[in-house]
């Protein structure tokens, strides 16, 4: 090449530029070349989301971004600078962090931030520095990486294989509503033992209209056409997530099930719940706080203890933390 390397060579002319220049929404070189397959930054390999380490041992976090031009890695700790004794590297959009010696004042979120001339974006989701302590506050049969008293500590539930875990190295990400089918089913709210399925709406019950790719409403009409159960209030619609929610959801424990609802139309109020989790022949409800009509209203609901509750004889109790899992083990319905 006849530029240096911090320079950029246009495509013709035998004309060299400052690197910088490149895709600056300036044309620096005469055939406008400097200008031509400009990209964003992306991140395609983020750092891993934990790292436990003892103290004393090296952390090394690589993170890689894609960009035109080729993006440089930077990294913060907690927004802010990185350990001094800390050394990086960017090579051709990999970034390399090396922190030798670790130590408790290390711990924290590690941010890759990916940067050319066109923006940044970072990581999702930061690395996790945990230092491990050298004695484990938890006891047998309970677990909590980041406990510092044994009641932080949670206890274990592996379905009676083990009472021995840990702290799994996870993160949260959302799944996207991939709605191919739009289904709505009645449940019988009137049972001592819970809501159960009462059956499909049709077409005759009411109308299911598709909302754009995520969405989707469901039109009782005002006639005496509607069907008595409904009437009743005993019989209450509710749409159901598409079978891509179904199956083993136990990642799920801890993460949240958001949605945008509205309504509009009069009427008495009935006393179903919110959402309805049902699988492993277990049913769970969950009671959100007033929506009011004619409004759009964003829900948010965790698959956590506290969230949920089952029926028994007709009252409501709390769903255990074991209840909660037992369920996602083997989604078979999540109802709105």
């Amino acid at each position: 090449s006849i530029c240096r390397a911090h320079e950029y060579q246009c495509q013709s002319n035998n004309q060299c530029i400052p690197r910088s220049y490149q895709c600056d929404m300036e044309r620096d070189c005469l055939d406008g070349s400097d200008e031509i397959g400009c990209s964003p930054v992306y991140i395609i390999k983020p750092p891993p989301p934990m790292v436990q380490l003892m103290p004393g041992e090296t952390m090394v976090l690589t993170c890689t971004a894609i960009g035109v031009p080729t993006p440089e890695i930077n990294w913060r700790l907690n927004w802010g600078h990185v350990p001094a004794k800390c050394t990086s590297t960017s090579v051709n959009g990999t970034g390399t962090l090396t922190c030798p010696d670790i130590s408790i004042q290390d711990q924290g979120a590690y941010s890759c931030e990916g940067i050319n001339v066109g923006g940044f974006v970072f990581a999702v989701p930061d690395a996790i520095l945990i230092v491990k302590k050298d004695q484990d506050v938890c006891p047998r049969g309970t677990f909590n990486s980041e406990a510092q008293r044994p009641e932080d500590c949670i206890s274990c539930f592996c379905f009676g294989v083990t009472d021995e875990c840990r702290s799994a190295n996870l993160f949260s990400y959302q799944i996207p509503p991939p709605f191919d089918r739009h289904r709505a089913l009645n449940l019988d709210i009137s049972g001592q033992s819970g809501p159960r399925l009462a059956g499909e709406l049709t077409s005759f019950d009411a109308e299911i209209r598709p909302q754009g790719r995520d969405g989707v409403e469901i039109v009782v009409p005002r006639s005496e056409s509607v069907p008595a159960v409904l009437k009743s209030g005993f019989e209450v619609p509710y749409f159901a997530l598409p079978e891509a929610y179904h199956g083993s959801r136990l990642l799920s424990y801890g993460g949240y099930l958001r949605y945008t609802v509205r309504y509009s139309g009069d009427g008495r109020n009935n006393s179903a719940p919110s959402v309805v989790l049902m699988g492993n022949g277990r049913t769970l409800i969950h009671r959100g706080r007033y929506i009011p009509p004619d409004v759009e209203t964003e829900e948010s609901v965790r698959f956590f203890y506290g969230d949920w509750y089952k029926v028994e004889y007709g009252r409501e109790i709390p769903a255990t933390r074991e209840d909660i899992m037992m369920t996602l083990a083997h989604v078979e319905n999540i109802l709105i």
